[in-house]
């Protein structure tokens, strides 16, 4: 991602530099093409910039929520762990602690013991989140299992308050509450990058497209061999995401 993203600012950057190469030219830069002209040339970089800028803020502010979402569920497994110390110490019946351990087993991400490794069609074994179910969504969903069958049974009533019922459902809460700001934050920075791709990279009217159209032109009023037609032929813009 990081490599990509400096791709991205590379190219609006060599954008500049192109427009600042062409305004060099003086008058005879004077193409029938509007688009190309200096004035929206500078135009389209302020935009494009601008579009990098929002992907920037808005990732920032997906980066800043999941990191807290990592730290929270940071300590999901070791509630797991703590969860059925307490159950098998409080009396409860076998049939219940049976229960506990398949939806524990799920919350740390493990295989019954006996279960056979799946494999893809080339010998690999299958991803292990894909057995796990170790989503954030599914994460939770298996706390709200293990709450709801504590829930029923009597003998579970730990000392320890991030133990108990009452505990472990605000646990759940925060959980479900950071999840979705999660998902809420994502929205935007998706957009933001939609926007920015489109901007950039779309067929005749991107900026990769109009640089090259730039180029184009400039070879009908310059010979190739001239400083004027390499002072832009050689910067370089890549297209880094391909927009239908």
């Amino acid at each position: 991602m990081a490599n990509s993203e400096t791709g991205h600012a590379k190219n609006v950057a060599n954008f500049q530099t192109l427009i600042s190469n062409c305004t060099s030219f003086g008058v005879i830069y004077n193409p029938s093409n509007r688009i190309l002209t200096i004035e929206n040339l500078k135009l389209f970089h302020i935009e494009a910039k601008g579009n990098l800028n929002k992907v920037s803020r808005t990732k920032s502010e997906h980066d800043d929520i999941e990191g807290k979402r990592q730290t929270l569920f940071g300590s999901y497994r070791t509630i797991s762990t703590k969860i059925m110390g307490a159950l098998l110490s409080s009396g409860a019946p076998q049939t219940v602690i049976n229960d506990a351990r398949t939806i524990s087993r799920k919350m740390q991400g493990r295989r019954a013991p006996g279960t056979k490794i799946e494999l893809n069609e080339d010998g690999t074994k299958k991803s292990r989140n894909s057995i796990s179910q170790q989503s954030f969504d599914m994460r939770i969903e298996h706390l709200d299992k293990m709450i709801e069958l504590l829930s029923f049974e009597r003998k579970y009533d730990p000392n320890e308050p991030h133990l108990t019922i009452e505990g472990l459902r605000a646990y759940h809460d925060e959980l479900d509450t950071i999840n979705e700001q999660v998902k809420d934050a994502y929205g935007p920075y998706s957009n933001a990058m939609n926007a920015r791709n489109r901007k950039l990279y779309a067929p005749e009217i991107g900026l990769v497209a109009i640089a090259n159209s730039v180029k184009n032109y400039a070879k009908s009023i310059y010979k190739t061999n001239t400083p004027e037609y390499k002072s832009i032929s050689k910067l370089p813009f890549k297209t880094l995401v391909d927009i239908e």
